[in-house]
């Protein structure tokens, strides 16, 4: 008989939203996930292993967008400002205040597109006893989302049986050229950089994984078609391109 594996989890949302100006949403809640995890190992049938745990946390999010289009920006600026402070007050079984700020500016010259973006993120845990479900609010990085030319969610600080887990902080810098190529087709030169670190590691430059690449952007009634090739930067001891699909910008 092989290991028998189950889990139940369960999430609960609650959110409030404000747009006092156009450029302005302010949004403020609670939330709250539990998740029970169980392993029967075939030489201990008796004896199954279990985990489970709460994360409860307040909530408050702050966006201000002056972009000229949500799904393809030619120009503005956008910052957002999102925070989760977990309490055991308010039901979790851990302490914990969770950052994540995000910067994007958009710069035309002429027929081309400048535009950059930066994420910084950091989960600092305040007491108690972590529980599974800690993983959940881990940061993660590589891929279509974070830097391409790297396997979804592969740049992690911390590793268990080979899964990557993510880390305690996030960097990550994305910088695009966007010019047009033939009607409702657009090209991008990108350079990505990114990386997640454990809570005590020091932090260095060097320390984050560089992709760059080129792309197509087929444009939609919706949003743009994204299609990527990232190369991972020599030195990174990965030597294949890796494609990347989704709709909407990375940013």
């Amino acid at each position: 008989m092989g290991t028998l594996y189950s889990e139940d989890e369960t999430n609960l949302t609650l959110e409030q939203r404000w747009r006092p100006r156009g450029w302005l949403d302010l949004a403020w809640g609670y939330s709250v996930s539990g998740r029970a995890v169980s392993f029967e190992l075939p030489d201990l049938p008796a004896r199954p292993i279990d985990f489970d745990g709460l994360l409860a946390s307040i909530n408050a999010t702050a966006v201000l967008d002056r972009r000229n289009s949500v799904f393809d920006p030619t120009r503005g600026w956008f910052y957002s400002t999102s925070l989760q402070w977990g309490l055991q007050a308010v039901g979790s079984d851990f302490d914990y205040l969770r950052t994540l700020i995000r910067v994007s500016y958009y710069q035309p010259i002429g027929p081309l597109v400048l535009a950059s973006n930066a994420r910084w993120g950091h989960l600092q845990p305040r007491g108690g006893t972590p529980p599974l479900t800690v993983f959940d609010v881990f940061f993660k990085a590589g891929g279509t989302q974070t830097v391409r030319g790297y396997k979804q969610d592969e740049l992690s600080a911390y590793n268990a049986f080979g899964v990557p887990l993510g880390g305690t902080r996030l960097v990550v810098f994305n910088e695009e050229i966007r010019f047009p190529v033939f009607r409702i087709v657009k090209g991008v030169l990108f350079a990505d950089a990114s990386n997640t670190f454990a809570e005590r590691a020091g932090f260095s430059i060097s320390d984050l994984a560089v992709g760059v690449g080129f792309g197509l952007r087929i444009t939609t009634p919706l949003a743009p078609v994204r299609i990527d090739v990232g190369y991972p930067v020599p030195g990174s001891g990965l030597t294949s391109p890796r494609w990347h699909f989704s709709i909407g910008q990375m940013f």
